[in-house]
């Protein structure tokens, strides 16, 4: 039996599937918004979960592509910290 595609590079849409980016514009599905950038691209984002958000800064893995939209899970690993000015955290801490 002879197997078709062995060893295929993966390319525009396939390649995206598992990747990480990060959320741009807070996604929520109930009012239809939401953008996340991807390889220095922006896209347009939805959730996987039906209900809920996902805030601006949180990391997100590509769980597959509905046409020009990505749906997305957050990245229960990482989460992007918001950059903070050093001399304001030394100010901070005094």
């Amino acid at each position: 039996m002879r197997y078709f595609n062995v060893g295929r590079a993966k390319t525009n849409v396939d390649s995206m599937l598992g990747e990480r980016g990060i959320v741009t514009g807070r996604i929520d599905n109930l009012h239809s918004c939401g953008q996340v950038t991807l390889k220095g691209m922006e896209w347009s984002a939805r959730s996987q979960e039906t209900e809920g958000t996902i805030e601006e800064g949180t990391v997100v893995i590509v769980k597959k592509i509905d046409g020009v939209k990505l749906i997305v899970v957050p990245d229960e690993i990482e989460t992007e910290e918001p950059v903070t000015n050093s001399r304001e955290t030394a100010d901070n801490m005094r």
